[in-house]
Protein backbone atom coordinates (compact mmCIF):
# COMPACT_ATOMS: atom_id res chain seq x y z
CA UNK A 1 0.00 0.00 0.00
CA UNK A 2 2.87 2.62 0.89
CA UNK A 3 4.81 1.44 -2.60
CA UNK A 4 1.39 2.42 -4.51
CA UNK A 5 0.99 6.00 -2.68
CA UNK A 6 4.68 6.51 -3.41
CA UNK A 7 4.01 5.35 -6.63
CA UNK A 8 1.58 7.94 -7.02
CA UNK A 9 3.82 10.62 -6.25
CA UNK A 10 6.46 9.89 -8.79
CA UNK A 11 3.58 9.22 -11.20
CA UNK A 12 3.01 12.60 -10.64
CA UNK A 13 5.95 14.36 -10.72
CA UNK A 14 6.34 12.53 -14.16
CA UNK A 15 2.95 13.70 -15.75
CA UNK A 16 3.94 17.37 -14.56
CA UNK A 17 7.27 17.51 -15.89
CA UNK A 18 5.50 15.69 -19.26
CA UNK A 19 3.34 18.16 -19.51
CA UNK A 20 5.75 21.27 -19.41
CA UNK A 21 7.34 21.96 -21.91
CA UNK A 22 10.42 22.65 -20.19
CA UNK A 23 10.80 19.14 -18.48
CA UNK A 24 14.12 19.43 -16.81
CA UNK A 25 13.93 23.07 -15.43
CA UNK A 26 10.33 22.15 -13.80
CA UNK A 27 11.55 18.60 -12.52
CA UNK A 28 14.15 20.55 -10.81
CA UNK A 29 11.34 23.13 -9.43
CA UNK A 30 9.23 20.08 -8.56
CA UNK A 31 12.21 18.06 -6.85
CA UNK A 32 12.65 21.51 -5.07
CA UNK A 33 9.16 21.98 -3.72
CA UNK A 34 9.16 18.40 -2.44
CA UNK A 35 12.31 18.90 -0.18
CA UNK A 36 10.69 22.20 0.91
CA UNK A 37 7.42 20.35 1.93
CA UNK A 38 9.02 17.12 3.23
CA UNK A 39 11.89 18.95 5.32
CA UNK A 40 8.96 21.28 6.51
CA UNK A 41 6.75 18.42 7.60
CA UNK A 42 9.11 16.29 8.87
CA UNK A 43 10.34 19.29 11.13
CA UNK A 44 14.04 18.57 9.79
CA UNK A 45 16.34 19.67 12.32
CA UNK A 46 19.93 20.22 9.57
CA UNK A 47 22.01 17.36 11.09
CA UNK A 48 18.81 14.73 10.20
CA UNK A 49 18.37 16.59 7.06
CA UNK A 50 22.30 16.04 6.04
CA UNK A 51 21.73 12.31 6.73
CA UNK A 52 18.30 12.24 5.83
CA UNK A 53 17.92 13.32 2.10
CA UNK A 54 20.88 11.31 0.38
CA UNK A 55 19.10 8.63 1.74
CA UNK A 56 16.12 9.05 0.47
CA UNK A 57 17.41 10.67 -2.62
CA UNK A 58 19.25 7.71 -3.13
CA UNK A 59 15.41 5.52 -2.62
CA UNK A 60 13.86 7.80 -5.18
CA UNK A 61 16.69 7.43 -7.79
CA UNK A 62 16.61 3.54 -7.69
CA UNK A 63 12.85 3.37 -7.52
CA UNK A 64 12.50 6.03 -10.39
CA UNK A 65 14.97 3.49 -12.35
CA UNK A 66 13.08 0.24 -11.21
CA UNK A 67 9.94 2.29 -11.95
CA UNK A 68 10.96 3.16 -15.62
CA UNK A 69 12.35 -0.03 -16.49
CA UNK A 70 9.93 -2.29 -14.59
CA UNK A 71 6.66 -0.63 -15.64
CA UNK A 72 7.90 -0.48 -19.66
CA UNK A 73 8.91 -4.44 -19.60
CA UNK A 74 5.35 -5.36 -18.02
CA UNK A 75 3.11 -2.82 -20.38
CA UNK A 76 4.69 -2.36 -23.66
CA UNK A 77 3.22 -5.32 -24.77
CA UNK A 78 -0.08 -4.23 -23.12
CA UNK A 79 0.19 -0.71 -25.30
CA UNK A 80 0.87 -2.65 -28.68
CA UNK A 81 -2.38 -4.07 -28.40
CA UNK A 82 -1.46 -7.37 -29.47
CA UNK A 83 -3.16 -10.42 -28.00
CA UNK A 84 -1.67 -12.64 -25.79
CA UNK A 85 -1.70 -16.19 -25.30
CA UNK A 86 -2.63 -17.57 -21.36
CA UNK A 87 0.98 -18.32 -21.22
CA UNK A 88 2.10 -14.87 -22.00
CA UNK A 89 -0.38 -13.44 -19.94
CA UNK A 90 0.81 -15.16 -17.22
CA UNK A 91 4.14 -14.35 -17.38
CA UNK A 92 3.21 -10.44 -17.58
CA UNK A 93 2.07 -11.05 -14.81
CA UNK A 94 4.64 -12.73 -13.19
CA UNK A 95 6.47 -9.83 -14.07
CA UNK A 96 4.18 -7.12 -12.71
CA UNK A 97 4.48 -9.07 -9.45
CA UNK A 98 7.99 -9.50 -9.37
CA UNK A 99 8.20 -5.51 -9.67
CA UNK A 100 5.83 -4.82 -6.81
CA UNK A 101 8.07 -6.79 -4.60
CA UNK A 102 11.13 -5.16 -6.05
CA UNK A 103 9.24 -1.62 -5.22
CA UNK A 104 8.17 -3.39 -1.75
CA UNK A 105 11.95 -4.05 -1.20
CA UNK A 106 13.43 -0.62 -1.59
CA UNK A 107 10.56 0.97 0.47
CA UNK A 108 11.49 -1.48 2.94
CA UNK A 109 15.08 -0.87 2.72
CA UNK A 110 14.15 3.05 2.76
CA UNK A 111 12.74 2.25 6.03
CA UNK A 112 15.23 0.53 7.97
CA UNK A 113 18.28 2.63 6.49
CA UNK A 114 16.26 5.66 7.70
CA UNK A 115 16.20 4.11 11.22
CA UNK A 116 19.35 4.80 11.77
CA UNK A 117 18.77 8.64 10.82
CA UNK A 118 15.39 9.41 11.81
CA UNK A 119 13.45 8.55 15.11
CA UNK A 120 10.46 6.45 14.22
CA UNK A 121 8.06 9.37 14.40
CA UNK A 122 9.59 10.64 11.82
CA UNK A 123 9.76 7.83 9.52
CA UNK A 124 5.88 7.22 9.73
CA UNK A 125 5.28 11.33 9.83
CA UNK A 126 7.28 10.85 6.01
CA UNK A 127 4.39 8.85 4.74
CA UNK A 128 2.00 11.29 5.44
CA UNK A 129 4.05 14.02 4.13
CA UNK A 130 4.81 11.74 1.00
CA UNK A 131 0.60 11.33 0.96
CA UNK A 132 0.48 15.13 1.90
CA UNK A 133 2.83 16.65 -1.21
CA UNK A 134 0.67 13.77 -3.86
CA UNK A 135 -2.17 15.63 -2.75
CA UNK A 136 -0.87 19.03 -3.51
CA UNK A 137 0.07 17.88 -6.99
CA UNK A 138 -3.41 16.28 -7.75
CA UNK A 139 -4.95 19.69 -6.40
CA UNK A 140 -2.74 21.70 -8.85
CA UNK A 141 -3.63 19.47 -11.54
CA UNK A 142 -6.93 19.47 -11.30
CA UNK A 143 -7.02 23.34 -10.78
CA UNK A 144 -4.70 23.48 -14.07
CA UNK A 145 -2.42 25.88 -12.19
CA UNK A 146 0.72 24.28 -12.05
CA UNK A 147 3.15 27.53 -10.84
CA UNK A 148 0.89 27.51 -7.36
CA UNK A 149 -1.35 30.37 -8.38
CA UNK A 150 -4.92 28.73 -7.25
Amino acid sequence: MKTMHLSWVFMILGILAVAQPNKGEDRKKIEAMKVAYLTEQLNLSPAEAEKFWPVYNEFSKSTQQMRRNGMKSVFEPLREGKEMSKAESEELLNKYINHVKEMQSAELKLINDLRTVLPAAKIMKLRMAEEGFKQKMMDRLKGGDRRGRN
